[in-house]
């Protein structure tokens, strides 16, 4: 049987998408502004479908517009732009944005270091299954960073990250010899 291979024409789906996005499919123009990033590395076309689909409360959409600021990919960096777009992501659940917030924090980037806030942000992101973040939220009750130290509850979320495929977790659980 012989192979069967997919052809994409690019430029034809940018075209497609562009009908459907002006007429404001918050979809099609989170899939326009993927194509712009992935397939053509235009991050300034990207931004301004990736604003709409933003705009009109897509929380995929908040989380990549976000991650522009934040790297400042398509636009100038802007911290507390991206904290804004990831604060409507993670009202709206998304544990990624979660996660950003609490590494926002951590490091101090578009905020004052707030060691609560970050780890409020990572547990929010670990009860949703971010391996991710349930590594983070170990770490911080091994360091007792915003936390108590609590030895049970790093091992207990080490134990969960590391279950979910968190290497860093597994090499935590190695050096504490469980």
């Amino acid at each position: 049987m012989a192979d069967i291979y997919l052809s994409i024409d690019i430029d034809k789906a940018i075209e497609w998408f562009t009908v459907a996005a002006k007429t404001g499919n918050s979809q099609a123009q989170l899939l326009l502004a993927s194509v712009y990033m992935e397939d053509k590395q235009d991050y300034r076309s990207a931004m301004i479908w990736l604003q709409k689909a933003a705009d009109n409360n897509l929380p995929e959409a908040q989380y990549l517009l976000a991650g522009n600021y934040f790297f400042g990919q398509g636009v100038q960096q802007d911290y507390k732009q991206a904290l804004r777009w990831y604060i409507k992501a993670a009202e709206q659940n998304n544990v990624h944005a979660q996660s950003m917030i609490g590494t926002m924090y951590y490091c101090g980037r578009g905020v004052s270091k707030d060691y609560k806030q970050a780890i409020k942000w990572y547990k929010m992101a670990a009860e949703q299954g971010d391996a991710m973040a349930q590594y983070q939220v170990g770490f911080f009750y091994q360091q007792g960073i915003g936390v108590k130290q609590d030895m049970y509850e790093a091992i207990k979320w080490f134990s969960i990250a590391s279950s979910n495929g968190s290497e860093d977790a597994a090499e935590a659980l190695r050096e504490l010899s469980l």
